[in-house]
């Protein structure tokens, strides 16, 4: 979408880990034996809805998604051939490896095809116009 400007306007954003539109909450039980480390991916004015960005964040390759204002990330590698995800492409909530094809809902981290598969996710904040994502130990 572009404003009268001539620039994209954005949605609001919410961001959430994997799916969710609630803020910092997480879907899954905190996990006792991991350190936090918030790092900035990205801004806001980077990532439009129906975008996904590839980032190295430390040493880890993340993608970043942007599904109808939610902003999820994942380790960018698909988990089948280890093909970056971020090479793929986004169709509504829907991120296909370029690869082979394999389909992931970015809502969830879920595969759609294979079913069995599933993405690592990474936790996802906002500071301002800031999109934080924890790449401290482990991914879920």
């Amino acid at each position: 979408m572009t404003n009268e400007a001539g620039r994209r306007s954005r949605q609001n954003l919410t961001i959430g880990e994997a799916g969710l539109g609630n803020g910092t909450s997480s879907p899954w039980p905190p996990v006792a034996d991991r350190m936090v480390r918030w790092v900035c991916a990205a801004t806001l004015d980077d990532l439009w809805d129906g975008e996904l960005l590839a980032v190295t964040l430390e040493d880890k390759d993340v993608v970043l998604c942007n599904v109808n204002g939610v902003v999820v990330a994942f380790r960018d590698c698909c988990p089948h051939l280890a093909n970056p995800l971020s090479k793929g492409r986004l169709e509504a909530h829907i991120l296909v490896c370029s690869a082979h094809e394999w389909e992931f809902d970015v809502r969830d981290g879920r595969g759609v095809n294979p079913a069995t598969a599933c993405l690592s996710a990474y936790p996802v904040r906002l500071e301002g116009d800031r999109i934080l994502v924890d790449v401290g130990g482990s991914v879920r």
